[in-house]
C-alpha cells in the first residue's frame, strides 16, 4: 500500500507473515520532489514547462507561486494545470500559461517537469536494492482527493461537506475505496483518476484507495482487493 501526502508511506505486506515485520519505507512525497525541482529551476533562472497529470498541490504549488513571483514563466498543459485549480481561468490568473498538449515541443528551452502522484519505478528500485521482490498480487494507493468543487464552492468546504454527508448516512471505511478508473471513463474524482493512470503504466489492473473522495458522488465501489500482477 502506498499513501501519498507530505511523505510517501509505503508498506509491503505478505499474507501469512506478521504485519509488524512488513517492509516499510517513508520517502519524500512527489509534491515535495516537484517543489525541490521547481526551486532549482528558480535558482537557475529557467522557465518551467509542466506536463503530466493532475497531482496533489501543497509544496509544489507554493514553489510554483514563488517561481512566478521571481519573474519567471510557467507553462502547463491542461491536466497538469488543474493541479493548481480546477478552474483553468483561475490558473491563468495566477500567471500560469495553459498550453495545448500539441504545443509542448515549442517549449524545449524550459525546465520540463512531469507531474504525477506515483512513481512505481523509483519505489521498485528502492525495494530491489534491499532484496524485496517487486511482483505483487494487489496494489492500493491512498491520496487526499479534494474533488472538483463547483465554481464558487471552496475545495475545503466541499470536501468536509462530502465527508459529513457520508458519515451521516453510515458509511464505513471501505466505502471510501474505489476500483481503478482505468476502465471507468465516467470516474469523476480528479486526483484518483490520474493516479490510477500512473499505476496503470506498470500494472495491467490495480486498485486505488482514497482518504477523501469528493468530486462525483456516484460510481462508488466499496472493495479494494482486486488481483493484479506487475508486468
Amino acid at each position: 500500500m502506498v499513501s501519498t501526502g507530505g511523505t510517501q508511506d509505503i508498506l509491503v505486506f505478505e499474507a501469512g507473515t506478521v504485519i509488524e515485520n512488513a517492509v516499510q519505507m517513508v520517502m519524500p512525497s512527489p509534491t515535495m520532489l516537484v517543489a525541490a525541482r521547481v526551486r532549482q529551476a528558480t535558482a537557475d533562472r529557467k522557465d518551467l514547462l509542466l506536463t503530466g497529470v493532475t497531482m496533489g498541490g501543497g509544496p509544489g504549488h507554493w514553489a510554483v507561486e514563488s517561481h512566478l513571483s521571481a519573474g519567471l514563466r510557467v507553462f502547463a498543459t491542461p491536466q497538469a494545470a488543474r493541479t493548481f485549480d480546477d478552474d483553468l481561468d483561475r490558473v491563468q490568473a495566477m500567471g500560469i500559461r495553459v498550453v495545448d498538449d500539441g504545443e509542448v515541443a515549442r517549449y524545449s528551452s524550459c525546465t520540463h517537469l512531469e507531474l504525477r502522484d506515483f512513481y512505481f519505478d523509483a519505489v521498485a528500485q528502492a525495494l530491489t536494492a534491499f532484496g524485496v521482490p517487486t511482483e505483487f498480487d494487489a496494489l492500493a494507493v491512498a491520496v487526499f482527493d479534494h474533488g472538483a468543487a463547483p465554481a464558487g464552492y471552496s475545495d475545503r468546504r466541499f470536501r468536509f461537506d462530502y465527508l459529513r454527508e457520508q458519515v451521516a448516512r453510515g458509511a464505513r471505511l471501505e466505502n471510501f475505496g474505489f476500483w481503478t478508473p482505468l476502465r471507468q471513463p465516467s470516474w469523476g474524482r480528479w486526483r484518483i483518476r490520474p493516479c490510477g493512470r500512473c499505476v496503470g503504466r506498470c500494472w495491467s489492473t490495480s486498485a486505488t484507495f482514497t482518504r477523501s473522495p469528493c468530486a462525483s458522488r456516484t460510481d462508488r465501489f466499496a472493495q479494494c482487493s482486486n488481483t493484479t500482477r506487475a508486468s
